[in-house]
């Protein structure tokens, strides 16, 4: 056979063939293990994919810049977190100021409309004081006792408006304009606008002021707490679609969840709200006009003019709102008489 190959067959031979390595598991950072996903650990050990979030082509922006220079150094990373740490305490300043503002105007309405409510359900609206019997009354003019009941109705002309005064045989008074006698307070109110239940007392001249206020505050307070309270809803929503991936129903399934006691509040205020806004927009018309409640519903001044009405707007809600409030009549505990102020011998009385 042959013999032993010559110094020049060794040298011109091929190398021999590397044998196959097995495939190696190599973790990848998203969680994944396996030879599949060789490439990707690759990639994210030399830091040039988006397996670890970063944007393609810096490593050859870096690389272009030069062995001189260094992007993204320590300057440039002090400098960008200095600003975001800024604008993050700025954002916290405004959240914190504008949560303590939300909070503050929320209870200051709460805690006026509660004053208000008191006060309305503890003044005297404008009782006029009864009078005694006419059996027990002594006519000056004929310097007797009086035998009759005066008459039903009197006469008079206010502002080019004939009126009628009329004889209230409960308080033994003939009414003043506006004056109605309340069949559940069973008294003359002055400017007597409705009886509320839910205050238990009447509206009329001396605590309708106090009244719309009161109405007003809680109106606005109804607003804001369903405004609030939606806000709240609506931005928790898109904050879990955001965070879940998830859709709107989903979404909204979860805040419902998450925030029972907003959800309530919303529904409660929405139920409310109605009734809350509609009587303040009701009892500015009111004012506007110059009427009452009670004028309004009977329709008092349908068929003619309203004698009572001051020519504008503003005059209007000067005198419902704005006008002096004048002292009680008289005081409720003793039933002694405090307006107008008696002097001189006219205080003892009628002879008789």
């Amino acid at each position: 056979g042959r013999g032993a190959p010559t110094r020049h067959e060794l040298s011109t031979a091929p190398p021999l063939a590397a044998a196959p390595t097995p495939p190696v598991d190599i973790a990848h950072p998203c969680g994944a293990v396996g030879p599949e996903h060789g490439h990707e650990a690759q990639r994210c050990a030399t830091g040039g994919g988006e397996a670890l979030g970063q944007q393609p082509g810096v490593l050859r922006r870096a690389a272009a810049v030069g062995p001189g220079r260094q992007v993204g150094g320590r300057d440039d990373v002090d400098g960008a977190g200095a600003v975001h740490s800024v604008a993050g305490l700025g954002r916290q300043l405004v959240h914190r100021a504008a949560r303590s503002l939300r909070r503050g105007v929320a209870g200051l309405c709460a805690v006026a409309s509660l004053v208000l409510l008191l006060a309305t359900a503890f003044t005297d609206p404008g009782i006029v004081p009864r009078q005694k019997d006419y059996t027990e009354q002594h006519d000056l003019v004929t310097g007797v006792q009086r035998a009759k009941q005066p008459a039903r109705y009197y006469d008079v002309v206010i502002r080019g408006h004939p009126l009628k005064l009329k004889y209230c045989v409960t308080c033994n008074v003939y009414r003043p304009p506006r004056c109605t006698h309340c069949s559940v307070c069973e008294n003359c109110v002055e400017r007597f606008d409705h009886h509320c239940p839910w205050i238990g007392n009447c509206v009329g001249r001396r605590n309708y002021w106090l009244f719309f206020c009161f109405v007003s505050a809680t109106g606005f307070l109804n607003v804001f707490s369903l405004v609030t309270a939606s806000s709240l809803l609506a931005i928790r929503g898109q904050e879990l679609k955001r965070e879940w991936g998830c859709d709107n129903a989903t979404a909204f399934t979860g805040t419902l969840r998450s925030h029972p006691l907003a959800v309530a509040l919303a529904v409660y205020c929405t139920l409310l709200v109605w009734f809350t806004i509609g009587l303040c927009a009701y009892h500015s018309y009111l004012i506007a006009t110059n009427q009452t409640t009670y004028e309004q519903i009977k329709g008092l001044y349908a068929g003619s003019g309203n004698p009572f009405h001051r020519g504008s707007t503003s005059a209007n809600c000067g005198d419902a709102l704005c006008a002096p409030v004048r002292p009680r009549y008289f005081d409720g505990a003793t039933g002694q008489l405090c307006w107008p102020p008696r002097h001189g011998p006219a205080a003892a009385g009628p002879p008789g």
